[in-house]
């Protein structure tokens, strides 16, 4: 399948948001902006009022690009990738308790990524790679390993970028992970979209988890939520929330079982 015609980031698991920018400012919307600029701008003599301008109206201008996406299905243009290290292997004997079968050949992990970012890239995909653009504020190598209770990322470098986070119309919501060996993914996946000038619309907070694995768009009016121990109520409120400021009018959660994880249009299971 041509990536180009993608049937977005959901089919390829490693990604953590389509960082999909919609179609460049429309003339009527910019003659709207420049219109209402003018009436609020023409009377110097007066104090300023304020400019009535919504957020969506402005993000183009201010934020350099339509960002947000609320489908499966579109045209990829940009993506935020994190290339594995030797986080992807954890310890033989903990296998269990970082959910894999098998011990994890991370030449193979490194192998296949690096297809995977070819084949974007040929397609004329823009791939923004975690690394590179937090290699002059962060030991990103031994953060990984390390940070911040001493366990390896290991589902994060690779297959688990796109769980930390999700992208809606307008910019991006940063999850909060559930699991102690994913906690503090949220402050990475923060830098580097920021470093990007992607609008951060809300962090998941309180007591809340939720991962952007657990999310299914029917359309951009309608998505699915799985509720799981990696999803909690609170944390679901509080996306759903966002959600709905954004236009979605039918948020439909699901339980799912145990350490069943919803990704990728698949139920992916572990040890319970």
């Amino acid at each position: 399948m041509p990536t180009n015609n993608l049937y977005l980031s959901y089919s390829v698991m490693i990604i953590l948001v389509s960082i999909i920018y919609r179609d460049s400012l429309h003339s009527k919307n910019k003659s709207k902006i420049l219109e209402t600029l003018r009436r609020c701008t023409e009377n110097k003599k007066l104090p300023a009022h304020p400019l009535p301008l919504s957020f969506s109206d402005e993000l183009e201008i201010i934020w350099g690009k339509n960002w947000g996406a609320q489908s499966e299905i579109g045209k990829l243009r940009e993506v935020l990738v994190i290339r594995p290290g030797d986080e992807v292997a954890p310890p033989e004997e903990d296998l269990i308790f970082y959910q894999f079968e098998k011990k994890v050949s991370v030449k193979k992990v490194k192998e296949e990524f690096e297809g995977l970012i070819s084949t974007l890239r040929n397609e004329g995909v823009v791939v923004h790679d975690i690394r590179e653009l937090l290699k002059e504020e962060i030991d990103i190598d031994r953060w990984m390993l390390k940070e911040p209770y001493g366990l390896p990322h290991a589902r994060f470098g690779g297959p688990g970028a796109r769980d930390v986070g999700l992208v809606v119309n307008g910019g991006a919501i940063i999850g909060r992970m559930s699991l102690p060996y994913r906690r503090g993914e949220e402050f990475i996946i923060l830098k580097a979209l920021a470093k990007l000038g992607v609008p951060i619309l809300y962090t998941v907070n309180g007591d809340g988890v939720f991962e952007g694995g657990n999310v299914v768009w029917l359309d951009p009016k309608h998505v699915v939520l799985g509720k799981s121990v990696r999803a909690n109520q609170e944390g679901i409120d509080q996306v759903s929330y966002i959600m709905r400021m954004n236009g979605v009018e039918e948020i439909k959660v699901v339980p799912i079982p145990g350490y069943l994880h919803k990704q990728n249009g698949l139920l992916e299971g572990s040890h319970t």
